[in-house]
Protein backbone atom coordinates (compact mmCIF):
# COMPACT_ATOMS: atom_id res chain seq x y z
CA UNK A 1 0.00 0.00 0.00
CA UNK A 2 2.92 2.22 0.36
CA UNK A 3 4.40 2.09 -2.95
CA UNK A 4 0.37 2.85 -4.36
CA UNK A 5 0.66 6.55 -2.63
CA UNK A 6 2.82 9.11 -4.48
CA UNK A 7 3.75 12.44 -2.70
CA UNK A 8 0.70 14.53 -1.97
CA UNK A 9 -0.78 11.38 -0.63
CA UNK A 10 -2.63 11.02 -4.69
CA UNK A 11 -2.44 8.00 -6.49
CA UNK A 12 -0.62 8.13 -9.65
CA UNK A 13 -0.34 5.35 -12.87
CA UNK A 14 3.51 5.62 -12.50
CA UNK A 15 3.26 5.04 -8.33
CA UNK A 16 0.18 1.83 -9.44
CA UNK A 17 2.83 0.58 -11.87
CA UNK A 18 4.84 -0.27 -9.30
CA UNK A 19 3.21 -2.43 -7.68
CA UNK A 20 4.45 -5.84 -8.04
CA UNK A 21 0.88 -7.17 -8.70
CA UNK A 22 -0.25 -4.91 -11.53
CA UNK A 23 3.19 -5.37 -13.11
CA UNK A 24 2.91 -8.84 -12.86
CA UNK A 25 -0.45 -8.87 -14.59
CA UNK A 26 1.01 -6.84 -17.48
CA UNK A 27 4.00 -8.84 -17.54
CA UNK A 28 1.53 -12.35 -17.80
CA UNK A 29 0.16 -10.67 -20.62
CA UNK A 30 2.31 -8.74 -22.74
CA UNK A 31 5.96 -11.37 -21.82
CA UNK A 32 8.75 -9.38 -23.15
CA UNK A 33 6.75 -6.27 -24.46
CA UNK A 34 5.84 -5.26 -21.37
CA UNK A 35 8.70 -3.30 -20.47
CA UNK A 36 7.91 -1.22 -23.30
CA UNK A 37 4.24 -1.18 -22.57
CA UNK A 38 4.74 0.05 -19.18
CA UNK A 39 7.22 3.19 -20.79
CA UNK A 40 4.73 4.23 -22.89
CA UNK A 41 1.74 4.09 -20.50
CA UNK A 42 3.80 6.19 -17.73
CA UNK A 43 4.94 8.11 -20.42
CA UNK A 44 1.34 8.40 -21.77
CA UNK A 45 0.15 9.42 -18.36
CA UNK A 46 2.47 12.34 -17.73
CA UNK A 47 1.76 14.08 -20.85
CA UNK A 48 -1.39 13.43 -22.31
CA UNK A 49 -3.31 12.59 -19.13
CA UNK A 50 -2.56 14.29 -16.59
CA UNK A 51 -5.68 14.55 -13.71
CA UNK A 52 -7.70 11.58 -15.55
CA UNK A 53 -8.45 9.00 -12.78
CA UNK A 54 -5.16 6.36 -12.70
CA UNK A 55 -7.38 2.92 -12.09
CA UNK A 56 -9.46 3.73 -15.29
CA UNK A 57 -6.16 4.22 -17.33
CA UNK A 58 -4.67 0.94 -16.22
CA UNK A 59 -7.98 -0.82 -17.40
CA UNK A 60 -7.51 0.96 -20.49
CA UNK A 61 -3.98 0.16 -20.90
CA UNK A 62 -4.76 -3.85 -20.15
CA UNK A 63 -7.48 -3.53 -22.88
CA UNK A 64 -4.85 -2.52 -24.92
CA UNK A 65 -2.48 -5.13 -23.63
CA UNK A 66 -4.84 -7.87 -23.59
CA UNK A 67 -5.35 -6.91 -27.67
CA UNK A 68 -1.64 -6.66 -28.21
CA UNK A 69 -1.86 -3.33 -29.63
CA UNK A 70 0.73 -0.78 -28.54
CA UNK A 71 -1.06 2.59 -27.15
CA UNK A 72 1.99 5.27 -28.43
CA UNK A 73 -0.06 7.66 -30.60
CA UNK A 74 2.53 7.41 -32.89
CA UNK A 75 2.07 4.48 -34.11
CA UNK A 76 -1.97 5.29 -34.30
CA UNK A 77 -2.77 1.21 -33.35
CA UNK A 78 -5.13 1.81 -30.33
CA UNK A 79 -5.50 5.29 -28.03
CA UNK A 80 -6.38 5.78 -23.85
CA UNK A 81 -8.83 8.95 -24.52
CA UNK A 82 -10.06 10.58 -20.99
CA UNK A 83 -13.68 11.62 -21.08
CA UNK A 84 -14.99 13.84 -18.33
CA UNK A 85 -18.19 11.88 -16.63
CA UNK A 86 -20.95 14.13 -16.15
CA UNK A 87 -21.79 12.27 -13.24
CA UNK A 88 -19.25 11.94 -10.44
CA UNK A 89 -17.47 14.92 -12.60
CA UNK A 90 -14.22 13.24 -12.57
CA UNK A 91 -11.70 12.71 -15.40
CA UNK A 92 -11.98 8.73 -16.43
CA UNK A 93 -9.82 7.14 -19.60
CA UNK A 94 -11.44 4.95 -22.36
CA UNK A 95 -9.87 2.69 -24.58
CA UNK A 96 -10.16 3.34 -28.71
CA UNK A 97 -9.24 1.28 -31.34
CA UNK A 98 -8.50 3.61 -34.13
CA UNK A 99 -9.02 2.00 -38.11
CA UNK A 100 -5.04 0.70 -37.66
CA UNK A 101 -5.84 -1.48 -35.05
CA UNK A 102 -9.57 -2.97 -36.85
CA UNK A 103 -6.33 -3.78 -39.64
CA UNK A 104 -4.30 -5.25 -37.23
CA UNK A 105 -6.65 -7.36 -35.52
CA UNK A 106 -8.22 -8.39 -38.80
CA UNK A 107 -4.82 -9.33 -40.29
CA UNK A 108 -4.07 -11.78 -37.26
CA UNK A 109 -7.52 -13.44 -37.72
CA UNK A 110 -6.12 -15.34 -40.81
CA UNK A 111 -9.37 -14.48 -42.62
CA UNK A 112 -7.57 -11.32 -44.68
CA UNK A 113 -4.64 -11.01 -46.60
Amino acid sequence: MANQIAKNNQVTVSSLISNDEIRTKFDDVLGKKSNGFIASLIAASKNDLKGVEPNSVLRSAMTAATLDLPIDKNLGFAYIVPYSNKKTGVKEAQFQLSYKGYVQLAIRSGQYK
